[in-house]
């Protein structure tokens, strides 16, 4: 299932050392947490570039519109999947905001379902997770995923639009951590259940670049990586439901729908409604190589 430039170590079944520092939590709440009111300044300076009239959002609240020519559109329920690692700061988290509120505003006014989720960690290098393992002399080695992860709840069509507002986690520093992908697709995938929609689908959008600095120093290279592609993989295979990546960096990696998010505002939006499109109607994407001649602006074709 890899391209070129991609090689898997000898696997192991993905083990979890504890999920005794795991959070499943709401927006509103984790907002409250990590903005206090020393903080709020800087957060509201970023909200206020968020909802600005910026290319990107203005070309994107008019090209999502072409989605209304799109047949069944309305009988299918979007689950987006976002990637709250650090590798996100800045550019790539402000357009992942504007991508979701932005369509998930569309879909509200189409009658379209959806649901918004985020992942990352809680702590760097592995937290209580990993102190507790090195309190027990290292032992199981290795130990599997040693960290505490966070997973965020946004909201759906069913919340008030208000939820909107916890978008701004996006821009928060205590929020902006690491991210174990594979395990963030099985928890999103469990939330999709069987579902009343005719469509089903998955969406991830981020760099796709599973890391745990505890995790990836104490088990075999690609652990998580490894764990990432399999998940990716077998939810391609998966009937039932389409699953897809909106991705800001280039993969050279077979087995799973990958959208290229291009960096020029006017790029990017049709990338987004030609991706959300050809997900709604089960397209699948143009060949990882015409995406590298089209998307790659610096002209590397390699995963960072």
């Amino acid at each position: 299932m890899l391209g070129r430039g991609r090689s898997r170590s000898k696997e192991r079944p993905y083990r979890i050392y504890t999920t005794d520092f795991d959070e499943v939590i709401s927006s509103t709440v984790l907002l409250n947490q990590v903005t206090p009111p020393s903080g709020r300044p800087a957060y509201e300076a970023a909200i206020d570039t968020f909802r600005g009239p910026s290319a990107f959002r203005q070309t994107l609240e008019r090209t999502i519109r072409s989605m209304d020519g799109v047949a069944g559109l309305r009988d299918c329920h979007f689950t987006f999947l976002v990637d709250h690692s650090g590798s996100m700061k800045g550019p790539h988290a402000l357009a992942a905001a504007v991508i979701v509120d932005v369509v998930t505003a569309y879909f509200a006014e189409r009658s379209v379902t959806y649901e918004v989720l985020g992942y990352t960690t809680r702590n760097w290098r592995g937290g209580r997770a990993r102190a507790r393992w090195r309190r027990r002399l290292c032992l199981p080695n290795p130990p599997g995923r040693v960290c505490e992860i966070r997973h965020i709840v946004y909201g759906d069509d069913r919340s008030d639009p208000n939820w909107r507002d916890g978008l701004g986690l996006l821009f928060a520093a205590d929020v902006l951590r690491e991210g174990i992908d594979g395990e963030a697709l099985r928890w999103a995938e469990a939330r999709l259940g069987d579902g009343d929609r005719s469509q089903r689908i998955l969406v991830q959008i981020g760099d796709c670049s599973p890391s745990d600095a505890a995790t990836d120093q104490a088990n075999p290279k690609l652990f998580l990586e490894n764990d990432f592609l399999a998940t990716a993989v077998r939810l391609t295979g998966r009937s039932d439901l389409t699953f897809g990546v909106l991705s800001f960096v280039p993969w050279v990696v077979d087995g799973f729908r990958q959208f290229r998010l291009r960096d020029e505002a006017l790029d990017r939006a049709a990338d987004v409604v030609a991706s959300l499109t050809m997900l709604a109607t089960g397209q699948n994407p143009p060949p990882i190589t015409t995406l590298f001649a089209q998307g790659s602006t610096d002209g590397s074709s390699s995963h960072r």
